[in-house]
């Protein structure tokens, strides 16, 4: 309402809600890059709207597989990330990105991992643990994956798959800079994903890997055409760092995982 007594147009004068953002849950999130545009759009499509998403960065720019030092040089201030997150109130924290994540192979998954919670004394999880827990969760066997990445990041995740069991029956990559990855359009996972199955060994799974990538429109589609589950990397990280939360997620129009049939 306005200083004359008028009501403001678009409103209908009521008194806002008593409840904060993050009344149900607030996520902390390691944004490996410069910049994330299209997980946190993506984050906030999946999630309820009293949850909120607590965000800082490591400041990456320009993954690529030639940028190991970068990689190790940027992760020397998960620490610090984990305590700004703490100190703004995150109740469970998230560390982005695959190629951070799996850039020292297992071990260095679950340090990064430790280090978060010794750190924050809350919760942590990387992109690839969320991915790994969400493939188990909906009984994924056979794995087809269809990356934006380059080579080399796709190789070390298939390795992680099956040191967890799973089959990688194909790598569809498309090796695509870091920073193009969120301006390919929404059709592009969809394609790049059929191919995938399309390639033989019977996968029962599909999983796109990279946050930055917009996946979530194509997920129930694939699942309907080819009769698998489809599963990307915001939606499992989502799907796990709100649970970690006690937020559960019932959004079958990305899929079976965001449904509300598994829980996290």
């Amino acid at each position: 309402m306005t200083s004359t007594g008028q009501t403001l147009p678009g409103t209908d004068g009521a008194v806002p809600p008593d409840e904060a953002y993050g009344s149900v849950g607030r996520v902390g999130y390691i944004a490996p890059a410069a910049v994330t545009d299209v997980f946190t759009k993506d984050f906030y499509r999946i999630a309820p709207p009293e949850a909120l998403l607590v965000v800082t960065i490591l400041g990456l720019q320009g993954i690529s597989e030639r940028d190991a030092e970068k990689i190790d040089a940027a992760l020397q201030n998960v620490e610090h990330c984990a305590q700004i997150l703490t100190d703004f109130n995150a109740q469970a924290i998230g560390i982005g990105g695959f190629p951070p994540g799996v850039a020292r192979g297992i071990e260095g998954m679950n340090d990064l991992v430790r280090r978060i919670e010794e750190t924050s004394g809350l919760p942590g999880q990387t992109s690839p643990g969320a991915a790994v827990e969400a493939l188990r969760a909906a009984g994924a066997s056979r794995v087809a994956i269809a990356s934006p990445l380059a080579d080399i990041h796709n190789r070390k995740l298939a390795e992680l798959l099956e040191f967890y069991d799973f089959e990688v029956t194909t790598v569809h990559s498309m090796d695509i800079r870091h920073e193009q990855i969120p301006l390919l359009s929404r059709s592009a996972s969809y394609h790049a994903g059929a191919e995938a199955l399309q390639a033989g060994g019977r996968p029962d799974t599909v999983f796109f890997p990279c946050g930055q990538w917009p996946t979530l429109d194509s997920l129930a589609p694939l699942e309907e055409r080819f009769g698998v589950t489809a599963i990307s990397s915001i939606a499992a990280q989502a799907w796990n760092y709100l649970g970690m939360v006690g937020v559960k997620v019932e959004r079958p129009e990305f899929g079976r995982l965001l449904a509300g049939q598994f829980a996290s």
